[in-house]
Formats: structure tokens, C-alpha cells, sequence
């Protein structure tokens, strides 16, 4: 039970540390803050799409009460990496660049 409050505790404390972008459009279209929402709206869906496309990915198989936390941790951590590459390439497509963490 330890293990998986620990375990817990680091996915908390590795999520609740995500650093918010500021964005910059470069599509030279003047758009606003409203787009940008709706762009980054849009983003979040299709990101948690592909965490949960990466859960249903992973083999879920253990043996152990020591095994089955490190293959939780490690899915939770391709699910969380899934998801940010996910977010990013949208938000990139959608017109998007980065310009400040």
C-alpha cells in the first residue's frame, strides 16, 4: 500500500508540475485569444484520445503486487508522454508556435 501512495505521489507531483505555454499564431491571420481556446480545446480531446488509445496499448499483465505497480507507473508515464506529444503536434498544426514556457 506504501508503494502506491508513493506512486501516486510522484505521478501528482510530476503532473501538477506541467509548465503552461504561452502561444504565438503564425499563420498571419490576426487570430485572437478565442481561437486559441477553441484550438487548445480541441488539442486537449485529441490528446486524451491517445492517452487512452495508449492504455488500451499496453500489456497489462503482472505477477506481483511489485510488478503490477512498476507496469502501472510505466503506462501512466507512456500515457502522459502520448498525450503532451499529441497535444503539441495539434496545437503545431493548428497554427500555433510555442513562445514562452
Amino acid at each position: 500500500m506504501k508503494r502506491l501512495a508513493l506512486a501516486f505521489t510522484l505521478v501528482a507531483c510530476v503532473d501538477g508540475c506541467a509548465v503552461h505555454h504561452t502561444y504565438q499564431d503564425i499563420t498571419g491571420s490576426g487570430r485572437g485569444n478565442a481561437q486559441l481556446q477553441m484550438d487548445t480545446g480541441r488539442c486537449n480531446m485529441m490528446g486524451s484520445q491517445a492517452a487512452v488509445q495508449q492504455q488500451a496499448l499496453q500489456n497489462n499483465n503482472c505477477s506481483t503486487k511489485g510488478n503490477c505497480a512498476a507496469v502501472g507507473f510505466a503506462n501512466g508515464l507512456a500515457q502522459g508522454a502520448a498525450r503532451n506529444e499529441t497535444f503539441n503536434n495539434c496545437m503545431q498544426a493548428a497554427g500555433w508556435q510555442v513562445v514562452g514556457p
